[in-house]
């Protein structure tokens, strides 16, 4: 059997009979297929000076708020206590992108108050 039949869909015109078929050739999508980029390359990128900079970001019409928090020190576990502590104080949701907190909703005020709480240097950057 000839590979260029595999590629072929029979269909009928709606404007004449059933039984007129023309031939439709399938593009390859193959090389239409874009590569989706994942969240994390949107986020603001960490400069590591020891100052945690807390965003507000939007992605997408009519979609909601998000804080994002960006230049925690410490380890995994310390950043998992963190987003815990911030989800309860806050009542809302929340998860983590590596070394990135994203919090759901507009609570960049409420946010920097905890960390100057704890002696930590914050800076509220982004619209």
């Amino acid at each position: 059997m000839d590979n260029t039949d595999n590629n072929i869909v029979w269909s009928s015109d709606n404007e004449q009979k059933s039984s007129n078929k023309r031939r439709i050739k399938i593009k390859k999508r193959t090389n239409n297929i874009k590569s989706k980029k994942s969240l994390h390359s949107k986020l603001p990128q960490d400069p590591k000076d020891g100052i945690i900079r807390i965003h507000r970001s939007s992605h997408g019409k009519g979609s909601g708020s998000n804080t994002v928090i960006v230049g925690i020190l410490g380890t995994n576990e310390t950043l998992d206590k963190i987003l815990s502590d911030l989800k309860k104080q806050l009542g809302t949701g929340g998860h983590r992108e590596s070394r990135t907190i994203i919090i759901q909703g507009n609570h960049r005020e409420k946010i920097s108050d905890y960390f100057e709480k704890k002696g930590e240097k914050v800076k509220i950057a982004g619209g």
